[in-house]
């Protein structure tokens, strides 16, 4: 795993507990709150700071490598990473691929926390995926979005989550709200998530 240079943070203020999120800036301000979060973390952010347990940046750094390697994002477009002068602080340069949408914004800041209880010696990949709520909870999109169905064909704000939208939300309304890239999608096929159970056939685990 290569890292940048080590960043140094100079901020006096740092009241960060494990998972929480903080936009690069002078004063660190850490949101404990992915929705609040959601309110500054948008596609010009350039750089996060993410809490985490003394010694664990490398493991949670290395977990999003293995994912963008299974979505197959270029090699040259992918997340940097540098450890800091807090040993409980990452500095993450998050991909455009996530940061030019506020659904892969809010899917980032989840694939984060889950990289809390990834290990390196033991590549647990599936294990701490699955370890985190919101990413178990709405699997069937975690799911299709690993596939390759990595755009989302509503119109999204900064206010629309990924565990809001896709909690409890039915398999045929996952297929149409995450699609190809190159997918084009027609206005009549742009639907209200319908929330509840689905016949359709469940999605394969991508691991």
């Amino acid at each position: 795993m290569e890292f940048l240079p080590t960043k140094t943070i100079k901020s006096l203020s740092f009241g960060g507990s494990n998972g929480s999120f903080s936009i690069d800036k002078a004063r660190l301000e850490f949101h404990t709150c992915r929705e609040r979060f959601a309110e500054v973390f948008n596609s010009k952010t350039e750089g996060i700071y993410f809490a985490h347990e003394k010694g664990n940046g490398e493991n949670v750094a290395q977990f999003i490598k293995k994912t963008e390697e299974i979505l197959q994002i270029n090699p040259q477009r992918r997340s940097r990473f540098a450890l800091t002068n807090r040993e409980t602080i990452l500095w993450v340069g998050p991909s455009k691929f996530w940061t030019e949408c506020p659904m892969k914004r809010s899917l980032f800041t989840i694939l984060l926390r889950a990289g809390l209880s990834y290990k390196i010696k033991t590549d647990n990949y599936e294990e701490a995926l699955l370890k985190q709520s919101y990413a178990s909870y709405t699997l069937p999109a975690v799911q299709r979005f690993m596939f390759g169905f990595t755009r989302f064909a509503a119109k999204a704000t900064k206010h629309d989550g990924w565990y809001t939208t896709f909690y409890l939300t039915d398999q045929k309304a996952v297929r149409r709200l995450l699609v190809k890239p190159t997918q084009t999608t027609k206005k009549s096929e742009v639907h209200t998530i319908v929330k509840g159970s689905d016949k359709d056939d469940p999605l394969p685990l991508f691991i």
